[in-house]
């Protein structure tokens, strides 16, 4: 059995500096598994993570994603915006366009804009609309999530996952 700790994470890993606080706490049996749902989270490809395939490869478990065996110990509250980020959080976030967003569609946000500065694609991105505060309203940029369906453009999902958010990001700066 495995508990993951994800209340407050970090962009450059262990590294530290950039906090992102996601407020989640998961729980499973199979800990391959569970750290590519992780991955999934963040943004990232378990491939890509040196020790998952090889974990995968000497039968310590799966890396197929799935939410099959992950039990979720939390719902995450509408508490983004986290006196503790860091100045890259705090840079990202200014991208965002949020009202009362849960800190699950935050961290998930967060993550996918610190992918698209990695690749050097921050400039000229529309409004990004995140939390429950745009339910309803008609939008002109992009939606992040479920609050935010009535935007032009909208990503879905409760949260939206950081691979969805980043390919919509890239799609519109091409």
């Amino acid at each position: 059995m495995t508990l993951v700790d994800g209340i407050c994470g970090d962009l450059d890993f262990e590294e530290g500096g950039n906090p992102v606080t996601a407020n989640r706490m998961l729980l499973g049996f199979d800990s391959a598994r569970l750290d590519a749902h992780v991955c999934r989270l963040m943004g990232l490809s378990p491939r890509d993570v040196e020790y998952l395939p090889l974990a995968a490869a000497y039968g310590a478990g799966s890396i197929d994603i799935s939410d099959d065996d992950i039990i979720r110990l939390n719902s995450p509250e509408p508490d983004a915006a986290s006196s503790r980020s860091g100045r890259t959080v705090r840079r990202l976030a200014k991208y965002l366009r949020d009202d009362q967003a849960c800190s699950a569609c935050y961290a998930n946000a967060i993550h996918a804009l610190k992918r698209l500065d990695d690749e050097g694609g921050l400039d000229s991105l529309p409004d990004l609309y995140i939390g429950q505060g745009w339910q309803g309203r008609a939008l002109d940029g992009i939606g992040l999530g479920r609050c935010c369906d009535q935007a032009a453009r909208y990503v879905p999902g409760c949260p939206p996952d950081p691979e969805a958010i980043l390919a919509a990001l890239r799609a519109v700066r091409r």
